[in-house]
Order: structure tokens, then C-alpha cells, then sequence
């Protein structure tokens, strides 16, 4: 079941649920709040555009085939099929910007090989 995140209450409301699965047992409820309210303050006026999170592609690209996952697409507001390519980055190393483009540049080949209409 897919879910439309409206409150931080609703998040937490989750988290709760999470937390009690044997799968999560010890996760530190206190740094998983903390980082919830966190994405939260980032996203909560953003959150209603969203299309799609964790989006899989394959595109071939020059006879090599690119396969990737993209963390969260978003519609931009007034447009009926524009989007926005939204990337967490929460590796330990900064990324240089010349990478961060070329990563970003084949997001961009693979929605358009999923969602040929979409910009």
C-alpha cells in the first residue's frame, strides 16, 4: 500500500509501527525521530508533489546499459509533466560536482526511458 505522508504525526505514526517489526528491533528510536524531523522540515512543503520514490531504470546509452535507482521524483508545481530529480546523498565522502552532474544527467535519460512524456 502506497501512502501520501501528510503530518509528522503520520510519520511518527509510522515509525511506531516500524519500530516494532523484529526486522528493527534495536534501532535507537531517538536518532530515527531526529532524522524523521529532519526530512520533514526538508520536504513537508514539497512532499504532496511526489510521483515516485526509489524509481528503478535500465537505458542503453552508447551500446552500454545503465541501470540505477532514483530516490524521489517530484512534479514541480504548475506543470502537468515537468519533474525534479531529488538525490540523498548519505555516503560518508562529498561528491565533486562534475560527478553529481554526470549522476544526474543519466537520472534524467533513465525517467525519460521509464516516462517518455515526462520533462
Amino acid at each position: 500500500m502506497s501512502e501520501k505522508i501528510t503530518s509528522i504525526d503520520r510519520l511518527y505514526e509510522i515509525r511506531d509501527t516500524v519500530a516494532r517489526e523484529p526486522d528493527f528491533r534495536g534501532v535507537d528510536i531517538e536518532i530515527a525521530t531526529e532524522a524523521l524531523g529532519v526530512f520533514w522540515e526538508r520536504n513537508k512543503n514539497t512532499i504532496a508533489n511526489n510521483l515516485n520514490v526509489e524509481q528503478r531504470f535500465a537505458v542503453v546509452l552508447g551500446g552500454f546499459t545503465f541501470k540505477g535507482f532514483i530516490d524521489r521524483v517530484d512534479l514541480i508545481p504548475g506543470t502537468v509533466n515537468e519533474i525534479e530529480i531529488i538525490d540523498y546523498k548519505t555516503g560518508k565522502y562529498e561528491v565533486r560536482p562534475e560527478e553529481r552532474g554526470r549522476q544526474l544527467l543519466l537520472y534524467a535519460r533513465g525517467i525519460e526511458h521509464v516516462y517518455p512524456n515526462i520533462k
